[in-house]
């Protein structure tokens, strides 16, 4: 099931402040956007963002070393 299409994602990245437009990187303009559409979407709910980032990042060679 298809949340938005190409249109939808180029409108939410034009949507972009022009200050941090021009600031951001192609790419970072892109997640941006991406982060913006789920969240209108209910794919994630903001705090899970802010969870997200405030958890230790573990690869998974480090996580099977300490098995």
């Amino acid at each position: 099931m298809r949340k938005w299409n190409l249109d939808a994602s180029r409108f939410q990245r034009e949507q972009i402040a022009p200050v941090d437009y021009f600031r951001l990187s192609y790419y970072e303009r892109w997640i941006v956007a991406l982060v913006e559409l789920m969240l209108k979407n209910g794919m994630v709910t903001p705090a899970e963002f802010t969870e997200r980032e405030t958890r230790p990042r573990i690869r998974e060679t480090d996580s099977a070393a300490h098995r």
